[in-house]
């Protein structure tokens, strides 16, 4: 049977090689290879070679770069698109800002107005309570526990108990200054001071009432029904309702 040369390129095909034949299996086997190249199995009846099985130790195509390194796709922004980012961002924030800075001054209007709602309310709870006449009164900024004696409410206010003699009064609770929140609060009729009666009534006069003007100082009270007006009835009762800004003079 003539030898065939399956071992390197058309350059070496002349060199000799070993060969033997199985007889069960009916297929050349290579033995030995010139220059020591892989012995690969050669069909004997057609000379061709047989079909492989992939070899499980064969490298795969490396997607690595010549470093070692998988090459790195480069991503970013076009000075277009970030153009149109800050754009698009600029209009959020100019729509949203205003509108967060509305909410924050309806807040504090809330906040403040529930503050004299609520030292009204207590003040007339308490004279019932005690049977006695409790006072609701602007506080002296120089004696936090003494009133001022004007119709200054932005000094912050407080509530006592009015018993015979200075000495005897107690305080119930105090209230800051409104002024820290840049709001102002104004008495329509200048009072100093209410007092509550213990049935609960005030002592300004058969179908009276005061009202106080909670509003952001003018600079920020620019909002359309942008103030409170607290209304406290000769009754000892006390309600509040939306109303414009008041005007400077």
């Amino acid at each position: 049977m003539p030898v065939q040369s399956i071992c390197g390129p058309a350059s070496i095909a002349s060199t000799p090689i070993a060969i033997s034949q199985n007889e069960h299996a009916g297929a050349v086997h290579l033995h030995a290879c010139a220059a020591g190249r892989t012995q690969l199995p050669v069909d004997a009846v057609a000379g061709t070679l047989p079909a492989m099985k992939k070899d499980p130790f064969r490298p795969l195509r490396s997607a690595w770069g010549p470093a070692g390194m998988r090459a790195a796709q480069v991503a970013g922004f076009t000075v277009l698109e970030l153009m149109i980012t800050i754009a698009v961002l600029g209009i959020l924030l100019g729509i949203g800002v205003p509108s967060f800075n509305n909410i924050v001054r309806q807040n504090r209007i809330a906040s403040q107005t529930n503050e004299l709602l609520a030292a009204a309310a207590m003040a007339r709870s308490e004279a019932v309570k005690r049977g006695t006449e409790v006072v609701l009164c602007p506080v002296d900024p120089d004696d936090p526990d003494m009133c001022s004696g004007e119709a200054n409410w932005n000094d912050g206010w407080m509530i006592f108990v009015d018993e015979e003699g200075d000495e005897n009064d107690v305080i119930i609770q105090r209230w800051p200054r409104p002024g820290e929140r840049r709001m102002t609060v104004e008495s329509s009729d200048d009072l100093d001071s209410i007092t509550y009666r213990g049935d609960g009534s005030t002592t300004l006069g058969v179908g009276r009432k005061t009202e106080f003007i909670v509003a952001p100082v003018p600079e920020y009270c620019q909002d359309p029904e942008g103030a409170r007006i607290v209304t406290i009835a000769a009754t000892g009762r006390v309600n509040a309702t939306r109303t414009d800004c008041p005007r400077g003079d």
